[in-house]
């Protein structure tokens, strides 16, 4: 039997812009107030590797307290998911390891040069401000 071929995504910033909504510098600090919008470029990439037969995880530095607004964000947009994992600001390398990630998306720089280092294919997704 073969391995399933995954990908691993972030949430904030990379799938969703979130301003307002989640504070990275503090992941496990809630802000209420503001409004999650789809990152059309993210989407794509997420619904084109679903359709060759990747599986799809959402890799998040927020605490699980917070990951409902996700869970309903991938409900919501119809997100082809597999499942989520909330770091609660920890590394994600060991995750993305875990899971046998072949590609991570992500906006945060130092998460895309430590997958790339070991073995990851990284794409850094970059936000004008």
């Amino acid at each position: 039997m073969t391995k399933k071929k995954v990908i691993t995504v972030d949430f904030d910033e990379t799938l969703a812009k979130t301003k307002n909504v989640w504070n990275p510098e503090n992941p496990i600090e809630h802000m209420d107030g503001g409004e999650l919008t789809p990152i059309e470029e993210i989407f794509e990439i997420v619904f084109d590797h679903s359709k060759k037969g990747y599986d799809i995880w959402i890799v998040s530095f927020r605490a699980w307290k917070d990951m409902h607004e996700v869970q309903r964000f991938v409900a919501e947009h119809n997100l082809p998911v597999t499942g989520m994992i909330a770091t609660k600001g920890e590394p994600k390398l060991p995750h993305l390891q875990k899971l046998g990630s072949s590609l991570h998306i992500d906006d945060n720089v130092d998460t895309i040069v430590e997958a790339f280092e070991n073995g990851i294919n990284g794409m850094l997704v970059k936000h004008e401000e």
